[in-house]
């Protein structure tokens, strides 16, 4: 259709438009997106992630959610970076960033440090020194922390024990216990007898004669020497591992035994205030009496049975109870002076004695002391005295009975004993040494040692006994008395042990009978027995130290 316009006028018209462009270009966009939408869905879906561990059982965390263990791979549509941790028992945890590449796969290698170990080590004994990896550890009972996994030399000993060679293997972040005991070295024995030959037994088997050398196992051994005409000389001796003992023994004259032949017996009354120690001639005594006198200070009645010491002191005065107690083993009791009942009792027991205040031979006073404590006496000349008197008895060891060394009692171990004999701050002690199976004696926190040898006291056999005990009334002295007859409590320390028993006395003129808690005979080892009279107010500390 033409439609004709003038120069220089202007024309409007409208034209309708058709829908159909527009619909077309809509169509296209929307294509245009859903193929953008679905390549970016097909390059999420081919995103990966790879997670391997060394070590290879790891457990991974993907954004703090556990998702596999081993190697482990991951799709997903989230986003392209990824927080991962990696655990494994024993091993440092391992955390890393991984980030995604869209389309592909991202590989991640997680290779965890392992944790250090802990080594727990012990012994037995215990007190072994350890090397680790040629290395200086320390003692048993150790702990080595921060060890490398793995394996690593171990080297256990002490000088009396086989060394002990080997490995032990340490788990990445866990302790590894070792307990190794060790093997000990065998001990060497060698027993000499001054006086020529004996035979020599060990553990009830016939060794061979003196001079002899033997190896042993550690541990405790019975160890007799026996020769004609001598007194068997029996000992528990415990032996340590890799020890080299030498037992330098001089046979006595034998025991005495009032069954097959008489013997002769001596007492002494013996001073133990601080000016008369050391005292001399206690290391000999077959028996010591310890009680108390006055003024909280104990005396000694000592008993010498086939043999006499040249020097015995310092000598001092006599009491009724020591006189009592010298009259069960029918002993002359050698004094100076006595208290009143002292006297009485003397004169009432008929009891055969040498006091020096009446003049009476075989004392002397040394100048290197201060009197009344520079007495001693010379049991050579006492005993020529008391022959010419007629005043010397067979001798008996009273109510004491004895055993082999080999017989074990049944007690509790009690290798330290303190005694305290009230109030007073005097304190004796008698601690065990297994080297002899002897008690060394201690006073006041001392060796207590006689002036003469040198030698600290010892005894094979304690025996504790309680006593009543009381002021005798208008004594102006202080002087006690002790319920001597009757029945108390006794403790006897023998071989390491405390066995529990009682004592009783029918009569002044009557032995103390011994006997243990089920009313057999409380049986000692022959040797030298200390018996100590604690009043009930005293006490008596037993451990086993």
């Amino acid at each position: 259709m033409d439609i004709p316009i003038e120069r220089g006028s202007t024309a409007r018209f409208d034209v309708p438009l058709s829908r159909a462009p527009a619909i077309w270009l809509l169509t296209g966009v929307i294509a245009v997106a859903a193929g953008f939408a679905l390549a970016l869905a097909w390059l999420l879906a081919s995103t990966a992630l790879a997670v391997e561990t060394d070590p290879p059982d790891a457990s991974v965390f993907v954004n703090d959610q556990l998702v596999a263990r081993a190697a482990a791979f991951h799709y997903g549509w989230g986003p392209l970076t990824w927080n991962l941790r990696v655990e494994a028992p024993g091993y440092q945890p391992w955390t890393g960033t991984a980030q995604l590449q869209p389309g592909g796969t991202t590989r991640i290698l997680a290779q965890l440090a392992p944790m250090p170990g802990r080594l727990d080590l012990d012994s037995s004994p215990a007190g072994a020194t350890v090397r680790l990896d040629d290395q200086d550890a320390g003692v048993t009972p150790l702990v080595v922390e921060d060890l490398a996994p793995g394996w690593h030399r171990l080297t256990v000993m002490t000088a009396e024990h086989e060394r002990w060679d080997g490995q032990t293997e340490i788990a990445a972040g866990r302790t590894t216990s070792e307990r190794i005991t060790l093997t000990a070295l065998p001990t060497r024995l060698a027993v000499v007898s001054a006086g020529g030959s004996a035979t020599v037994w060990i553990d009830d088997q016939a060794r061979g004669y003196s001079p002899l050398e033997v190896t042993l196992d550690p541990g405790e051994h019975l160890v007799r020497v026996e020769a004609d005409g001598y007194r068997v000389w029996e000992r528990r001796l415990a032996l340590r591992p890799a020890e080299s003992r030498v037992v330098d023994l001089a046979l006595q004259q034998p025991w005495p035994d009032p069954a097959k032949e008489p013997f002769e017996i001596f007492a002494v009354m013996i001073e133990n205030q601080e000016q008369a120690r050391p005292q001399t001639g206690l290391d000999q005594a077959s028996i010591v009496y310890e009680a108390l006198a006055e003024g909280g200070i104990t005396r000694f009645l000592a008993l010498y049975a086939g043999h006499e010491p040249e020097v015995v002191g310092p000598v001092r005065s006599a009491r009724h109870y020591y006189v009592n107690w010298a009259q069960e083993y029918n002993a002359p009791i050698i004094h100076v002076g006595a208290s009143p009942l002292g006297y009485e009792a003397l004169q009432s027991l008929h009891a055969a004695s040498l006091d020096e205040i009446r003049g009476d031979p075989g004392f002397w006073r040394s100048p290197a002391r201060l009197a009344p404590h520079n007495l001693f006496a010379n049991l050579t000349n006492i005993k020529s005295t008391l022959e010419q008197r007629r005043a010397v008895n067979s001798g008996s060891f009273g109510g004491l009975q004895f055993k082999r060394a080999a017989t074990r009692l049944d007690g509790h171990p009690a290798t330290h004993a303190t005694i305290k004999f009230g109030s007073w701050a005097y304190v004796a002690e008698w601690i065990y040494d297994p080297y002899w199976n002897e008690y060394t004696r201690w006073m006041d926190g001392s060796p207590h040692t006689d002036a003469l040898s040198g030698e600290q006291l010892r005894a094979t056999n304690v025996l504790i006994q309680t006593v009543e005990s009381w002021p005798i009334p208008y004594d102006r002295e202080g002087r006690l008395d002790f319920a001597q007859v009757g029945k108390g409590r006794v403790i006897a320390l023998l071989d390491g042990i405390a066995v529990d028993g009682t004592w009783s006395k029918a009569s002044l003129t009557a032995p103390t009978e011994y006997r243990d808690a089920k009313g057999a005979p409380l049986r000692l080892n022959a040797g030298p027995a200390w018996i100590v009279i604690v009043p009930p107010e005293g006490s008596v500390s037993l451990t086993d130290d």
